[in-house]
């Protein structure tokens, strides 16, 4: 049996978003009624419930407040590359997103930004937010360097480990509770 975790589920519905199909379901309220009893760990709560909503109807991006968009990217930004690298994260279309990305990893210390902004680059300005237009371009620069972005895979992967942000970004969330859960 495995464990639960809110990071898990969290990778578990991200990894549902790159095959969605089918019309878009009826987007339900907002903010959800079930806050985590602790601090500890509301950063993937909400990562879950927010990635869920989304991988349903994509187009609930719209409809999703500032600060559960702020959550939405930084989640699937970490979790794509924590599961297989900044390659795979250009390649779906949690990518599309990545200059927001890019904006909201100002909540974090300032080398996560960096990483993020050195990865990006890869694709010159302006970048690009169709899935195929990025993977075309990918492909043409790891066909002339196979490992140009290991280095900034193992950048996040250093400040992760050094200098990890769930707490920060748990203590934000629970800042601006009222965006997120009931009551």
């Amino acid at each position: 049996m495995t464990d639960y975790t809110p990071e898990a589920a969290a990778c578990a519905t991200a990894r549902k978003r790159s095959s969605i199909s089918g019309p878009p379901n009826t987007l339900e309220p907002a903010t959800s009624q079930f806050a985590p009893a602790a601090t500890d760990g509301v950063f993937w709560f909400v990562v879950d419930h927010v990635a869920t909503r989304w991988t349903e109807d994509p187009q609930a991006w719209h409809d999703l407040t500032p600060e559960q968009r702020t959550v939405l990217v930084l989640g699937v930004w970490r979790l794509e590359v924590r599961t297989g690298g900044f390659e795979r994260y250009f390649r779906y279309d949690g990518a599309d997103t990545a200059m927001e990305a890019l904006e909201a990893a100002r909540l974090l210390p300032p080398g996560y930004r960096s990483v993020l902004a050195d990865a990006v680059r890869v694709f010159g300005l302006p970048y690009p937010t169709d899935v195929w237009a990025r993977e075309e371009i990918l492909d043409e620069v790891l066909a002339r360097d196979p490992f140009r972005l290991d280095e900034v895979d193992e950048a996040l992967r250093t400040l992760e480990r050094e200098e990890p942000c769930d707490g920060l970004l748990d203590a934000w969330i629970w800042s601006h509770r009222g965006a997120f859960f009931d009551g």
